[in-house]
């Protein structure tokens, strides 16, 4: 009987016992790329704990959750959710642990203008109970954001399920979820693992948070018995995990403190330790959490209006401690009145996390540009926009789609929200357009920004207690989409079935086509073939846009007899192995580098060992044939080294050291980013884990608390010129040729002889160069100091020495001579060479004539001599 068809494509992944548990400890996210980018885009996303089987990891990109395209231990790539908004990727592994950006990622939308018409219509309204805050995210999983409506007097939180088309918005009849007082403040996460989004709410009737974890499915909302978690005088709430355990706990604000909820739930219970307290000196308002510094370590950012200002706590709790720990509220001045709101967003793309607060009374909102460094939270001087009176809610996204982080405001006593568009032009440069306002409800209201019917545009809900409103404000900019698609192939390799057909789709050599206004439509120029296309066959994929635009781009895809599919990653770590199947056949034979391998004839193997695996099927019915080899590397431990190595010290207190590139870092103080800074003497190392799970760990770093490391003394040879005065010196500076300490600055010092006179021109001395550094100790080096006289300062002239001379008239009756022959020993001092000249020059007439030689050396000096030529006619005459 022939077999069913199975289609198999090539994935490099990998899948063993070993890795398994590796996956089982926090997924973490360092980077990913880009950082923002078209919907339907493929991000790149790196880190480390991630499933090496693609369904196994759950991505979201803020609201929506994403397409995960691949996956290895360190490596997601996953396509952007219509939907998305601006927030944190998180990713959820299959032991239900979570982990988070440090930044949040920005969907570039379809372009619009910010304009007085861009959002001033309402086109949709629904009832709800309520509007004192409002968030979106997809709570049955259906790929469309919802939206969560918290009631504040009502005693109820919406939710407003999406069931929007482009172009038609549209939302079923509020869920309402019940609360025993009012409700103030709504944070989600997945608190238990399960891969649904739960709901947290402060609910001022029990004195505490009332949880509702998640059992919707797509198109049905439902929710299990909630859990009241005890929270003194909560006020607001947020997520992020404070001990990167993998869990997402709660900080909320009492007053003038912030207290923690440890979150200790497993998958299908919620439950949280009992809150740690901590001061925040002033009364908040707003709380958020964030990797402020760049520590690795998400820290908590508040509002408060009773000083006018801003705070941030850093976090200074050790991964996977029970107990957190944050260092002293530091606060900065809004130079407003009364923030009321703390959103994040980083506005200048400098890769740090900037805050900004809605001053009620201020009539400004205030934005701070981060300036932190890892360990020290600091921010530059407040920047406030003119706002609307009673400045009351605050929200961030990318309004007008161009990949910046936007600000929307509203008022609660004039009846306009407000739209500030990000014209920043680059690093460090955080700047505003002046505010456009549109009309809106005076009233306590919610306010979001995202994309809520899917056509790829950005709108704008509100919401408010006074009216029970929830209002959608369609983007009514008209667009006009003239730019082609971003089309993106690549190769794929496909086995036969034993029947010897096999047939593809356009979304398998798709690589990531997107368009900033959407994609329509991808089509193939071929997707069936036969045994008669056995090799490589060229196909077009033409990809459309919602606008009727057109691109194109050529994948290979190779039609093989066989194929070995890899269900994980192929570079695995010592111990671990590598699970292969072939497509299906009615026989096998596995190769290892071309050779069969004996016993191995069964449609899977498992290659424990580096090399070239390929295998043959035989199908009766069908096509024949030996795959393509696949590279199996079963890869040592990493080399793991620090700088410094070895034994070091402190240096005014602190010492920084850095490990070798990884993907996870563990060190033995506890900490969990590349570098740290150590403060305390003692032994620190690292374990570094790479991008396939590979682990080891470095030698450790000895630091000692006094400084004994001797500084580099680093000397260059030099030549020193004789001055006018006939002088010359040189300090310590002048031989120094970059001397340092691993501590800071040095003193130098030089020995020899360090003046020189014309005496000394043309010689060269030894001279030592001493550094010392703050605790006294010393190196020293020695350099060469060759003394010139380019200018010839030093230079005495010659002595000029004549003599007379007597000579005999020739026939003209004249005498000849040269003035070397009235040279009568003249000499130099210097022992230059020497040349001579007189005048007057000759022929000489008979008689007594007086001449002036001029001696000179050869450097240019000079002097000269008097005496006399005689010439006598000595002839007889003819």
């Amino acid at each position: 009987m022939k077999k069913i068809l199975l289609l198999l494509t090539v994935i490099l992944m990998s899948c063993t016992t070993l890795l398994q548990a590796q996956v089982c400890n926090k997924p973490t996210i360092n980077s990913f790329s880009p950082i923002t980018g078209f919907i339907g885009s493929v991000v790149t996303i790196n880190g480390s704990n991630f499933d090496p089987i693609p369904a196994n990891n759950q991505v979201f990109f803020g609201a929506t959750q994403a397409q995960v395209i691949s996956a290895s231990f360190g490596v997601l790539e996953v396509r952007v959710p219509v939907g998305a908004t601006y927030g944190p990727i998180t990713v959820r592994n299959a032991c239900g642990l979570v982990g988070a950006s440090p930044l949040s990622f920005n969907g570039i939308f379809c372009g619009t203008s910010i304009n007085s018409t861009t959002y001033s219509t309402v086109s949709y309204s629904a009832n709800v109970s309520g509007g004192y805050q409002m968030i979106s995210q997809d709570i049955d999983l259906d790929g469309k954001p919802d939206l969560l409506v918290c009631g504040f007097t009502a005693n109820r939180v919406s939710v407003m399920r999406n069931q929007s088309n482009p172009g038609s918005f549209n939302f079923a009849p509020k869920f309402d979820l019940v609360f025993q007082g009012a409700t103030r403040c709504i944070s989600t996460g997945d608190f238990d693992g399960d891969g649904k989004i739960d709901i947290a709410v402060v609910d001022n009737g029990i004195n505490g948070i009332r949880i509702y974890r998640n059992t919707s499915v797509p198109g049905t909302l439902s929710f299990a018995t909630p859990v009241d978690i005890p929270a003194s005088s909560s006020y607001q709430l947020a997520t992020g995990d404070i001990n990167g355990d993998g869990k997402m706990d709660l900080v909320y604000g009492s007053g003038p403190n912030i207290g923690a909820l440890r979150n200790t739930s497993t998958t299908g219970s919620i439950s949280f330790a009992t809150a740690q307290i901590f001061s925040n000196t002033f009364y908040l308002t707003g709380v958020a959490i964030a990797d402020v510094d760049g520590d690795g370590r998400p820290d908590v950012g508040t509002s408060c209006p009773s000083d006018n200002s801003v705070t941030a706590l850093r976090n200074t709790t050790v991964p996977g401690s029970t107990t957190f720990s944050f260092a002293s509220a530091v606060s900065f001045p809004t130079n407003s009145s009364y923030p009321y709101r703390l959103f994040l967003g980083d506005f200048d793309k400098d890769n740090k996390i900037d805050f900004v607060t809605n001053n009620h009374n201020g009539g400004t909102t205030s934005v701070f540009r981060n300036t932190s460094v890892p360990g020290t939270i600091s921010f530059a001087p407040t920047v406030n926009l003119t706002s609307t009176n009673a400045n009351y809610r605050l929200g961030v996204g990318d309004a007008d789609g161009d990949g910046n982080v936007d600000l929307v405001t509203k008022s609660s006593g004039v009846s306009v929200f407000s739209v500030y568009k990000n014209t920043s032009s680059g690093q460090g440069n955080i700047s505003f357009a002046p505010r456009v306002d549109y009309p809106g409800q005076a009233e306590v209201s919610g306010i979001l920004i995202g994309d809520l019917d899917g056509d790829y545009v950005p709108d704008i809900a509100t919401s408010g207690i006074s009216f029970n409103t929830l209002r959608v404000h369609r983007n009514n900019s008209t667009v006009v989409d003239n730019t082609a698609p971003i089309a993106s192939c690549k190769n794929i390799t496909v086995a036969l079935s034993p029947t010897g057909t096999v047939t593809i789709t356009p979304q398998m050599v798709d690589n990531g086509s997107s368009d900033a206004c959407g994609i329509q439509s991808l089509a193939l120029s071929k997707t069936n073939f036969t045994c008669a296309d056995i090799g490589a066959n060229n196909v077009t994929l033409t990809v459309t846009d919602r606008a009727g635009n057109v691109s194109t781009c050529t994948a290979v895809v190779t039609v093989a007899p066989a194929a070995v599919i890899i269900a994980g990653q192929s570079t695995v770590c010592q111990g671990q192995t590598v699970t292969m199947s072939a497509n299906l056949g009615d026989s096998y034979q596995w190769q290892k580098d071309g050779v069969d391998i004996n016993g191995a004839a069964s449609q899977t193997y498992v290659a424990t060992v580096t090399g070239n695996y390929s295998v043959t099927v035989t199908n009766a019915g069908g096509c024949s044939g030996t795959s393509s080899p696949v590279t199996v590397t079963v890869s040592p431990a990493p080399v793991v080294t620090t700088t410094p190595s070895g034994n070091a010290t402190l240096c005014n207190g602190s010492l920084v050291i850095t490990a070798s590139a990884g993907s996870v870092y563990q060190w033995s103080n506890g900490a969990t980013t590349q570098a740290i800074t150590v403060t305390q003497a003692g032994s620190y190392s690292v374990t570094v884990t790479n991008q396939f799970g590979c682990t080891n760990t470095s030698a450790p770093v000895v630091v000692g608390a006094t400084d004994n490391v001797p500084p580099v003394a680093k000397c260059k040879n030099i030549s020193v010129a004789i001055n006018a005065n006939g002088t010359a010196s040189i300090t310590a500076a002048s031989i120094n040729d970059g001397s340092f300490d691993n501590c800071g600055a040095v003193t130098l010092s030089i020995s020899g002889q360090t003046s020189y006179s014309c005496a000394d021109a043309g010689n060269t001395f030894n001279v030592v160069l001493t550094a010392t550094d703050a605790q006294g100790n010393q190196s020293s080096c020695t350099a060469t100091v060759s003394v010139i006289d380019p200018n010839s300062y030093c230079n005495q002239p010659p002595v000029a020495v004549c003599k007379p001379l007597t000579v005999s008239a020739n026939a003209n009756c004249q005498g000849i001579a040269v003035a070397a022959d009235f040279n009568n020993g003249s000499s130099d001092p210097n022992g230059d060479a020497l040349t001579y000249s007189v005048l007057p020059a000759g022929p000489y007439a008979k008689g007594v004539t007086n001449v002036v030689l001029t001696v000179t050396d050869s450097k240019g000096a000079s002097s000269t001599c008097s005496t006399t030529i005689t010439v006598v006619d000595d002839l007889a005459p003819v």
